[in-house]
Protein backbone atom coordinates (compact mmCIF):
# COMPACT_ATOMS: atom_id res chain seq x y z
CA UNK A 1 0.00 0.00 0.00
CA UNK A 2 1.47 3.94 -0.96
CA UNK A 3 0.59 7.09 0.49
CA UNK A 4 -0.53 9.66 -2.48
CA UNK A 5 0.11 13.18 -1.57
CA UNK A 6 -2.01 15.90 -2.78
CA UNK A 7 -1.70 20.18 -2.56
CA UNK A 8 -5.39 20.88 -1.19
CA UNK A 9 -6.10 22.49 -4.18
CA UNK A 10 -5.69 18.54 -6.07
CA UNK A 11 -2.57 18.49 -7.12
CA UNK A 12 0.09 15.68 -7.03
CA UNK A 13 2.55 16.64 -4.98
CA UNK A 14 5.78 14.63 -3.89
CA UNK A 15 5.61 12.37 -0.99
CA UNK A 16 7.51 13.59 2.36
CA UNK A 17 8.41 12.08 5.67
CA UNK A 18 5.55 12.91 7.55
CA UNK A 19 3.29 11.47 10.31
CA UNK A 20 -0.50 11.14 8.86
CA UNK A 21 -3.23 11.47 11.69
CA UNK A 22 -4.93 8.48 12.47
CA UNK A 23 -5.46 5.78 9.37
CA UNK A 24 -7.07 2.53 9.37
CA UNK A 25 -10.23 0.41 9.12
CA UNK A 26 -13.65 1.78 10.46
CA UNK A 27 -16.07 0.02 12.26
CA UNK A 28 -18.55 -2.47 10.21
CA UNK A 29 -21.52 -0.58 9.05
CA UNK A 30 -23.67 -2.19 12.62
CA UNK A 31 -22.45 0.96 15.10
CA UNK A 32 -23.13 3.49 12.18
CA UNK A 33 -25.96 5.24 13.78
CA UNK A 34 -24.50 4.54 17.07
CA UNK A 35 -21.22 6.16 16.58
CA UNK A 36 -23.23 8.87 15.36
CA UNK A 37 -25.73 9.46 18.36
CA UNK A 38 -22.29 9.07 20.38
CA UNK A 39 -20.82 11.94 19.06
CA UNK A 40 -23.66 14.20 18.70
CA UNK A 41 -24.62 13.58 22.66
CA UNK A 42 -21.41 13.96 23.52
CA UNK A 43 -20.75 17.12 22.26
CA UNK A 44 -23.19 18.39 23.98
CA UNK A 45 -21.23 18.09 27.18
CA UNK A 46 -17.91 19.38 25.68
CA UNK A 47 -16.39 21.67 28.63
CA UNK A 48 -16.09 25.01 27.12
CA UNK A 49 -12.97 25.59 25.87
CA UNK A 50 -14.07 22.48 23.49
CA UNK A 51 -16.96 23.56 22.98
CA UNK A 52 -15.77 26.83 22.02
CA UNK A 53 -13.58 24.59 19.14
CA UNK A 54 -16.78 22.89 18.11
CA UNK A 55 -14.55 20.68 15.89
CA UNK A 56 -14.48 17.25 15.21
CA UNK A 57 -12.70 17.65 11.78
CA UNK A 58 -11.25 13.80 11.17
CA UNK A 59 -11.69 10.47 11.72
CA UNK A 60 -11.22 10.01 15.74
CA UNK A 61 -11.21 13.66 16.05
CA UNK A 62 -9.00 16.71 16.82
CA UNK A 63 -6.60 14.43 18.51
CA UNK A 64 -6.44 11.80 15.75
CA UNK A 65 -7.31 9.57 19.15
CA UNK A 66 -10.84 9.14 19.17
CA UNK A 67 -10.52 11.05 22.79
CA UNK A 68 -11.61 14.40 23.82
CA UNK A 69 -10.89 16.01 27.61
CA UNK A 70 -13.30 17.36 30.20
CA UNK A 71 -16.77 16.04 28.69
CA UNK A 72 -19.09 14.23 30.23
CA UNK A 73 -21.40 12.29 27.80
CA UNK A 74 -24.38 10.46 28.47
CA UNK A 75 -23.40 6.80 29.86
CA UNK A 76 -27.13 5.30 28.09
CA UNK A 77 -29.86 5.92 25.98
CA UNK A 78 -32.57 4.58 24.25
CA UNK A 79 -35.10 5.36 21.23
CA UNK A 80 -36.52 7.85 23.14
CA UNK A 81 -33.60 8.69 26.44
CA UNK A 82 -30.67 11.29 26.18
CA UNK A 83 -31.55 11.57 22.30
CA UNK A 84 -31.44 15.11 20.66
CA UNK A 85 -32.63 13.95 17.40
CA UNK A 86 -32.68 11.09 14.49
CA UNK A 87 -32.43 10.61 11.04
CA UNK A 88 -32.80 7.84 8.98
CA UNK A 89 -29.67 7.85 6.56
CA UNK A 90 -30.28 7.33 2.84
CA UNK A 91 -27.34 5.08 2.05
CA UNK A 92 -25.27 2.54 3.56
CA UNK A 93 -21.82 2.59 4.76
CA UNK A 94 -19.55 2.66 8.01
CA UNK A 95 -18.64 6.29 7.68
CA UNK A 96 -18.26 8.38 11.29
CA UNK A 97 -19.20 11.92 11.10
CA UNK A 98 -16.83 14.71 10.98
CA UNK A 99 -18.65 18.31 12.51
CA UNK A 100 -17.26 21.61 12.10
CA UNK A 101 -19.30 24.35 13.89
CA UNK A 102 -23.21 23.49 13.51
CA UNK A 103 -22.55 21.30 10.07
CA UNK A 104 -22.35 17.30 10.37
CA UNK A 105 -20.30 15.55 7.44
CA UNK A 106 -20.56 12.09 6.60
CA UNK A 107 -20.45 9.66 3.44
CA UNK A 108 -22.69 7.25 1.50
CA UNK A 109 -23.02 4.31 -0.82
CA UNK A 110 -26.58 3.84 -2.46
CA UNK A 111 -27.73 1.22 -4.70
CA UNK A 112 -29.49 3.17 -7.71
CA UNK A 113 -31.46 -0.02 -8.72
CA UNK A 114 -29.85 0.35 -12.17
CA UNK A 115 -28.03 -2.50 -14.06
CA UNK A 116 -24.63 -1.68 -15.77
CA UNK A 117 -24.40 -2.44 -19.42
CA UNK A 118 -23.04 -5.78 -20.04
CA UNK A 119 -19.57 -4.21 -21.27
CA UNK A 120 -19.64 -2.54 -17.55
CA UNK A 121 -20.21 -5.99 -16.13
CA UNK A 122 -17.43 -8.12 -18.14
CA UNK A 123 -14.97 -4.93 -16.72
CA UNK A 124 -15.51 -5.80 -13.06
CA UNK A 125 -13.23 -8.17 -10.25
CA UNK A 126 -9.75 -6.74 -10.49
CA UNK A 127 -7.34 -10.02 -10.52
CA UNK A 128 -4.60 -9.73 -8.59
CA UNK A 129 -2.01 -12.38 -9.32
CA UNK A 130 -1.31 -14.97 -6.89
CA UNK A 131 -3.77 -13.19 -4.53
CA UNK A 132 -7.72 -14.04 -5.39
CA UNK A 133 -10.05 -12.09 -4.42
CA UNK A 134 -11.86 -13.20 -0.69
CA UNK A 135 -15.59 -13.21 -0.20
CA UNK A 136 -15.34 -10.13 1.26
CA UNK A 137 -16.77 -8.61 -2.01
CA UNK A 138 -20.56 -9.23 -3.58
CA UNK A 139 -20.89 -12.48 -5.10
CA UNK A 140 -22.05 -12.85 -7.88
CA UNK A 141 -20.06 -10.66 -9.76
CA UNK A 142 -21.58 -6.45 -8.99
CA UNK A 143 -24.38 -5.75 -12.00
CA UNK A 144 -25.73 -2.69 -9.85
CA UNK A 145 -24.57 0.81 -10.73
CA UNK A 146 -24.18 2.36 -7.18
CA UNK A 147 -23.91 6.11 -6.69
CA UNK A 148 -21.26 7.51 -3.74
CA UNK A 149 -22.88 10.57 -1.99
CA UNK A 150 -21.64 13.11 0.81
CA UNK A 151 -24.37 14.22 3.09
CA UNK A 152 -24.18 17.85 5.68
CA UNK A 153 -26.46 17.27 8.26
CA UNK A 154 -27.43 20.15 11.27
CA UNK A 155 -26.04 19.52 14.28
CA UNK A 156 -28.54 21.10 16.48
CA UNK A 157 -31.71 20.02 14.59
CA UNK A 158 -30.93 17.00 12.32
CA UNK A 159 -32.13 18.38 8.92
CA UNK A 160 -30.16 17.83 6.08
CA UNK A 161 -28.73 20.59 4.59
CA UNK A 162 -27.69 18.85 1.84
CA UNK A 163 -26.26 16.12 -0.43
CA UNK A 164 -24.16 15.92 -3.08
CA UNK A 165 -23.14 12.56 -5.57
CA UNK A 166 -19.61 12.80 -6.04
CA UNK A 167 -19.94 9.43 -8.06
CA UNK A 168 -22.29 7.68 -9.92
CA UNK A 169 -21.14 3.83 -11.45
CA UNK A 170 -20.34 0.57 -11.19
CA UNK A 171 -18.66 -1.00 -8.40
CA UNK A 172 -15.86 -3.07 -9.73
CA UNK A 173 -15.61 -5.40 -6.45
CA UNK A 174 -19.49 -4.43 -5.52
CA UNK A 175 -20.85 -3.92 -2.26
CA UNK A 176 -18.52 -4.97 0.69
CA UNK A 177 -20.93 -7.93 2.45
CA UNK A 178 -21.11 -6.34 6.03
CA UNK A 179 -21.12 -2.60 4.92
CA UNK A 180 -20.93 -0.08 1.99
CA UNK A 181 -18.48 2.95 2.18
CA UNK A 182 -16.31 3.37 5.06
CA UNK A 183 -13.66 6.28 4.65
CA UNK A 184 -14.64 9.47 7.40
CA UNK A 185 -13.81 12.76 5.33
CA UNK A 186 -11.67 15.61 7.06
CA UNK A 187 -11.62 18.76 6.83
CA UNK A 188 -9.80 22.06 7.27
CA UNK A 189 -12.81 24.36 7.97
CA UNK A 190 -12.93 25.73 4.73
CA UNK A 191 -12.93 22.91 2.33
CA UNK A 192 -14.34 18.92 2.95
CA UNK A 193 -11.57 16.35 1.63
CA UNK A 194 -13.48 12.99 0.70
CA UNK A 195 -11.49 9.57 -0.48
CA UNK A 196 -13.76 7.32 -2.32
CA UNK A 197 -10.56 4.66 -3.61
CA UNK A 198 -11.61 3.69 -6.78
CA UNK A 199 -14.31 5.86 -7.13
CA UNK A 200 -11.97 9.08 -6.63
CA UNK A 201 -10.86 12.08 -4.50
CA UNK A 202 -12.78 14.60 -4.14
CA UNK A 203 -13.05 18.28 -2.55
CA UNK A 204 -15.93 20.23 -1.80
CA UNK A 205 -16.75 23.57 0.16
CA UNK A 206 -18.51 23.39 3.38
CA UNK A 207 -21.79 24.60 1.43
CA UNK A 208 -21.70 21.59 -1.03
CA UNK A 209 -19.97 23.23 -4.16
CA UNK A 210 -17.39 20.91 -6.08
CA UNK A 211 -14.02 22.20 -6.40
CA UNK A 212 -11.99 19.07 -7.80
CA UNK A 213 -11.57 16.04 -8.53
CA UNK A 214 -8.98 13.15 -8.91
CA UNK A 215 -9.18 9.55 -10.34
CA UNK A 216 -6.45 7.47 -9.10
CA UNK A 217 -7.73 3.92 -10.65
CA UNK A 218 -9.33 1.24 -9.39
CA UNK A 219 -8.20 -0.16 -6.20
CA UNK A 220 -8.48 -3.93 -5.30
CA UNK A 221 -10.09 -5.25 -1.62
CA UNK A 222 -8.16 -7.98 0.06
CA UNK A 223 -8.69 -9.41 3.57
CA UNK A 224 -11.59 -6.94 4.27
CA UNK A 225 -9.57 -3.74 3.39
CA UNK A 226 -8.37 -1.67 0.37
CA UNK A 227 -11.27 0.81 -0.07
CA UNK A 228 -11.90 2.01 3.47
CA UNK A 229 -8.93 4.68 3.76
CA UNK A 230 -9.57 8.15 5.24
CA UNK A 231 -7.65 10.96 4.40
CA UNK A 232 -5.09 13.36 6.58
CA UNK A 233 -4.61 16.76 5.92
CA UNK A 234 -0.77 17.96 6.99
CA UNK A 235 -0.60 21.79 6.22
CA UNK A 236 -1.26 22.07 2.73
CA UNK A 237 -0.71 18.14 1.68
CA UNK A 238 -4.12 15.66 1.90
CA UNK A 239 -2.32 11.81 1.77
CA UNK A 240 -4.11 9.04 1.29
CA UNK A 241 -3.01 5.77 1.64
CA UNK A 242 -3.35 3.70 -1.68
Amino acid sequence: MQEKHFATDGNAVAPQKTCPLGLGRLPSGHFIMRILLFIITGLFFLSPSLKAANQWPTWRGPNADGTVTGCQPATKWSATENIKWKVKLPGSGSSTPIIWNEKLFLLLAESTGKQASPEAIAKTRVKVEGSPPLPTVSNPDPKIIHRFDVLCIDRTTGKVLWRKTAAEELPHEGHHRDHGYASSPVTDGKHLYINYGSRGVHCYTLEGKHVWSRDLGKMTTRRHYGEGSSPALYGDTLIVNW
